[in-house]
């Protein structure tokens, strides 16, 4: 090889080497991590269409990987912190599995249940600049959606009446859902979603609270046998946030492309939901072998609207003694159709 040759490749394999050092300097991958599984509607219908948007958007340079079923370890309760802590770029949580740290989004769990995923998001919407924003201050928000209408899924007796709750043992989603079944006779068994299968096949619990879509996504279809809508059992909210500093670290434009696209997210996750809940139904129906869906009757349901209405007045005046304005908040809720 000549020398002028020989220095060509020498500049070639320089400048190759330089592109190498410079694309990862360049990329960016985020770690997303979650505890449900990868056939959930929530990872399926709103994480991964995100994340693909962020990646085409920002031609690449930012990807974002996900981990579904605890693969970067923890449990439910604990993935708020796994994100503040630095131990995973974004996560998906549920803030009602954190106690205390989120005091204001609460408010949507309180029994006055919203009409379906959309409404209580439009809920959420509504509220966040003036009263919940408060409560992500230590991370960057980038979404929420709530499940479909709770359902009661009992494995031996159904729930037709306030009566028919006395004394049975159900599993419970969220301290504030502990509060309103003990209003209602119940007795709440707080667990995690990801447990209920084999706590209601073993017998530890006889019922749980949950959305309508668990039938699909956890296999209760398998050990529940009579379905109850229409009690004041509300809904629970699922959010996503990124690390504050690996947010910081973002070039602005990917920052944008972040903000540009957090949006759909959130609509995906709660359209999901209700898709799914009327899937959800017909599947019931459909399974047979003695399954039922039963709806609670209006005479009921006020009996136990009723019975719960001091849960949110305890929240109202627990939330107004950290100087959250609760029934300004609370009001504010009920006005959004």
């Amino acid at each position: 090889m000549s020398i002028l040759n020989r220095v060509r490749a020498v500049f070639a394999l320089g400048a190759a080497g330089v592109a190498l050092a410079f694309a990862p300097a360049s990329a960016k991958e985020l770690k997303l991590g979650h505890y449900i599984p990868s056939t959930h509607i929530s990872h399926t219908q709103a994480l991964m269409p995100w994340a693909k948007e962020v990646s085409d958007k920002t031609n690449g340079e930012l990807t974002v990987k996900i981990f579904p079923a605890s693969q970067l370890g923890g449990a439910p309760p604990g993935y708020y912190k796994m994100i503040t802590g630095g131990v995973i770029d974004v996560g998906m949580f549920s803030p009602n599995l954190t106690p205390g740290v989120f005091p204001r989004t609460a408010v949507i769990e309180m029994p006055v249940p919203p009409k379906n995923a959309e409404h209580a998001k439009r809920i959420l919407d509504a509220l966040w600049d003036k009263y919940l924003a408060d409560d992500y201050k230590d991370v960057k928000f980038l979404g929420h959606w709530c499940i479909d209408e709770f359902v009661v899924g009992t494995k031996s007796r159904p729930i037709r009446t306030l009566a028919d709750m006395k004394g049975m043992k159900i599993r419970s989603p969220s301290n504030t859902q502990n509060l309103v079944m003990e209003a209602l006779g119940a007795v709440p068994v707080n667990m995690p979603i990801t447990d209920v299968f084999s706590a209601m096949d073993t017998g530890t619990v006889e019922g749980m609270a949950g959305g309508a879509s668990v039938v699909f996504s956890f296999k209760i279809i398998d050990v529940a046998k009579y379905y109850s809508f229409g009690t004041p059992l509300s809904t629970t909210t699922t959010a996503v946030a990124m690390n504050k500093r690996v947010w910081d670290a973002l070039p602005e434009a990917h920052k944008k492309v972040i903000d540009e696209t957090r949006g759909g997210m959130s609509s995906r996750g709660a359209a999901a939901y209700d898709d799914l809940y009327a899937k959800a139904i017909d599947f019931i129906k459909e399974k047979g072998g003695g399954r039922e869906v039963i709806r609670v009757s209006p005479e009921e349901q006020a009996k136990m609207q009723l019975a719960a209405k001091p849960v949110v007045e305890a929240w109202i005046a627990e939330v107004e003694k950290q100087g959250i304005p609760g029934r300004e908040m609370w009001e504010a809720r009920l006005k959004v159709q």
